[in-house]
Formats: C-alpha cells, sequence, structure tokens
C-alpha cells in the first residue's frame, strides 16, 4: 500500500543516509522477504534518473549470529553503564 508517510521516510533515507551521488554505482541486493521496500527504494531511485541494478539473494543463514549478537550487546550495555561514571 503505497502511502506518503512511507515515500517520505524512503526518500529520507536516500538524502540523509545514503546521500546517493550522480556518479554513484546502485545495487539493491534483497531477499525474498524484502522485495516490497526494495521496490520502493527502486522507485525513488528511478525518480532521480539514476541507473541501478537489483540483485535477488538468498537469506543469510548463520547459526551463531544470534549468540554472537547477545554477546555483543551485553559488552556494549557494560561499556554504556562504565562510561556515565
Amino acid at each position: 500500500m503505497v502511502n506518503a508517510e512511507t515515500w517520505e521516510g524512503v526518500n529520507s533515507l536516500l538524502d540523509n543516509y545514503v546521500e546517493l551521488r550522480p556518479t554513484d554505482t546502485i545495487v539493491l541486493a534483497y531477499t525474498p522477504d524484502s522485495y516490497e521496500a526494495v521496490a520502493w527504494v527502486s522507485a525513488a531511485v528511478a525518480l532521480r534518473n539514476m541507473e541501478f541494478r537489483r540483485v535477488p539473494m538468498l537469506p543469510l543463514v548463520d547459526p551463531d549470529f544470534s549468540s554472537a549478537w547477545r554477546r555483543r550487546c551485553r559488552h556494549q550495555l557494560r561499556l554504556q553503564v562504565d562510561s556515565s561514571f
């Protein structure tokens, strides 16, 4: 469903975070579950008259990711607490 808030968010992402430049090479790699999001980004890039390629890919499967992420987050939380003293 197209709505103004989502469209504004996509353009803000491209303008303020990605900071697209006319000379950039744009490759949108996406998994099946993100097809709608890549369609929004593709439309916004196309309206800027910039060339891009979409590359479908399989989801990343990493059985150790969850435990590594939890370890990393605990470390980050400790740093935040320690730095407040």
